[in-house]
């Protein structure tokens, strides 16, 4: 089912201002290209993965968005992450999601909670927004967090961290428009019950969501200095996308798989050999993408 377009802009604006107050700001001057930085790496065993797009020196976003081939390049170096000798790919990040209707969980699920004034807060809670039939909906920035299968069980064993419900299968991780399995963070444990259906944009998109489940309130994305609590999140499958969906939803495609590959590695193997091998495979992505060291 063709999915089309909904403020997707405006939204695609707000999740970069998103990441970059919650996660990135204080690692991070957007005032000038990040591989200008000159970091020590001789004992850094995690990094963060981002792309340069959009900052200065380096093309805008916008541009490759729309390009036929985009959507085969991100494929391709998602499985040269996954496939590298050197380090692990970790694919676990933090997204804006927008719910839609009239919201009421209060703030604590809202980006920002704790760092911006309660008055910004309110800014982003039941905006109004108009739909593709031209009505006019109501649209609330809450946070969100999409996990791999092999992330999920492997890297931050959070199979074992399900308070109440059912772990991810391994159909969840293939998307054709279908509706999206979720686990919610503990804090939801009073809002919502297993079975309950809530409508989502993500990247801009609408998305049908259902709870499977509630994670415990231990928790947590721990990568390095990287060490976010889940309680207030709402946790996807960071799904594939079948070849003929991604085809006929390029745009959306290339938005979700701009995520997929804004993960983490680990070094495996020696530092050096590590970083190596990651400036190679970008190299010959033709993407622009950066690391950034997580010491412990």
């Amino acid at each position: 089912m063709k999915r089309k377009m909904i403020i997707a802009v405006t939204a695609f604006l707000l999740f970069i201002l998103c990441i970059l107050i919650v996660t990135y700001y204080p690692k991070r001057n957007i005032d000038e290209p990040v591989d200008n930085y000159n970091f020590d790496y001789s004992t850094c065993m995690n990094y963060k993965v981002l792309d340069n797009y959009g900052l200065p020196g380096h093309e805008r976003f916008r541009t490759i968005l729309h390009r036929e081939n985009t959507f085969a390049q991100y494929v391709k170096l998602l499985e040269e992450f996954n496939s590298a000798d050197n380090f692990r790919y970790i694919e676990a990040y933090d997204v804006l999601l927008q719910y839609v209707g009239s919201y009421q969980n209060g703030n604590s699920f809202i980006p920002g909670y704790g760092t911006l004034p309660e008055e910004e807060l309110e800014t982003f809670i039941n905006q109004r927004a108009k739909a593709e039939d031209g009505s006019i909906i109501s649209i609330t920035n809450i946070k969100g967090a999409l996990i791999s299968g092999k992330a999920f069980t492997e890297d931050l064993s959070l199979q074992d961290h399900i308070f109440r419900g059912n772990v991810f299968s391994a159909s969840d991780f293939l998307y054709n428009g279908n509706r999206i399995p979720v686990l919610l963070g503990y804090d939801y444990l009073d809002l919502y019950q297993i079975g309950d259906e809530i409508t989502v944009l993500y990247a801009g998109y609408p998305v049908e969501l259902k709870v499977i489940g509630f994670l415990d309130d231990t928790s947590s994305v721990h990568i390095g200095s990287t060490d976010i609590s889940l309680d207030t999140y709402m946790v996807l499958p960071s799904f594939d996308i079948e070849a003929e969906y991604a085809k006929n939803n390029q745009i959306f495609s290339n938005l979700h798989y701009s995520h997929k590959t804004r993960g983490f590695f680990t070094v495996t193997k020696n530092v050096e050999e590590a970083v190596d091998e990651f400036e190679e495979i970008i190299e010959k992505s033709g993407l622009d993408y950066v690391y950034i060291p997580l010491p412990e």
